[in-house]
């Protein structure tokens, strides 16, 4: 007797006259998903992404200025090496490269003091703004 009334709800919802409790009207998994459901999860990307950005760029702000402040402290550290090794700073003419390239006739130098130049280099690659600081403390 079950069996007959099972087989005879499946035989009616075949056609949809007739649903048991508990099924889903109109949604097969090959369907996918409405395009009020995919509006919803971009909506709330979009609100996650808005109170997101304001923290991780104040984040990205301060990693800059903390990066500038250890490479100022690099070439700082390595100018006070080269006046303890030379007894002197760098003179304007030889400039910054001296802490990289030995200057000629240059007694008691032992450098390189710095692997490269590019830590003389600011984010525009400009050596004039450490050249100037430099000579005014000298």
């Amino acid at each position: 007797m079950q069996e007959a009334v099972r087989r005879n709800l499946v035989r009616r919802c075949a056609d949809r006259s007739v649903i048991p409790i508990g099924t889903v009207v109109g949604f097969r998994s090959a369907d996918g998903y409405t395009l009020t459901e995919m509006l919803v999860v971009i909506g709330i990307i979009c609100l996650i992404a808005a109170v997101l950005t304001p923290g991780l760029m104040g984040q990205l702000g301060r990693a800059r200025v903390k990066a500038a402040e250890l490479q100022l402290q690099t070439v700082a550290s390595a100018v006070e090496l080269f006046k303890s090794d030379v007894g002197r700073y760098p003179t304007a003419q030889e400039g910054l490269n001296a802490l990289v390239t030995e200057p000629a006739g240059l007694e008691g130098w032992t450098g390189p003091y710095l692997k490269d130049s590019k830590a003389l280099l600011d984010r525009k690659r400009c050596s004039s703004t450490l050249a100037l600081a430099i000579d005014v403390a000298g």
